[in-house]
């Protein structure tokens, strides 16, 4: 029963929204490998890292302040193609938010 929790609670966000899963992330050209799951808002997007070469990659984002401006998710059983500028807010443990710029 433990089990299904946590795999459940990856699936859904703080809201109560479900959350798509990825397998691979590319920003502005660079690809990332790593499982994760993430849910667009009107303001931004949360992401759910189970890799921590998805936390390192952000983490390095956020330390350069740049700004991204394309992001796509592979993967999980969807694909999805973002664009325009978003600035990493906060990255807490395996936690990410993205917030648009």
């Amino acid at each position: 029963m433990q089990e299904n929790c946590s795999s459940l609670s990856k699936l859904v966000d703080e809201e109560g929204d479900f959350m798509k899963k990825f397998d691979v992330i590319v920003i502005e050209d660079v690809e990332v490998q790593g499982v994760g799951y993430y849910q667009k808002s009107t303001d931004g997007m949360s992401i759910e890292a189970d890799s921590s070469s998805i936390t390192d990659f952000f983490s390095d984002v956020i330390r350069s302040k740049k700004i991204i401006g394309n992001m796509e998710f592979k993967g999980g059983g969807s694909h999805s193609l973002f664009s325009g500028n978003y600035l990493v807010e906060k990255v807490n443990g395996n936690q990410i938010k993205l917030r648009k710029a």
